[in-house]
């Protein structure tokens, strides 16, 4: 079983359109309950590659904190 890659930092950058924390968009992180296996590993591939990608918090980014 995938688990789900919350790290109860949720900070949601909308210019960037994820969670600064995970790094999954708000879409993924709806989903999260619902995916098959397959397609939550395909989600954490994703996350997994913007926050290699040096994606990271901008200090002039609007934020908003994820409920």
């Amino acid at each position: 079983m995938i688990k789900s890659p919350c790290i109860r930092r949720c900070i949601y950058d909308y210019e960037k359109n994820h969670c600064t924390g995970c790094f999954r968009t708000q879409s993924e992180i709806e989903a999260w309950w619902k995916l098959t296996e397959a397609e939550k590993r395909k989600v954490v591939r994703k996350a997994k590659k913007r926050s290699s990608e040096g994606i990271r918090l901008d200090e002039d980014a609007v934020l908003k904190t994820v409920a």
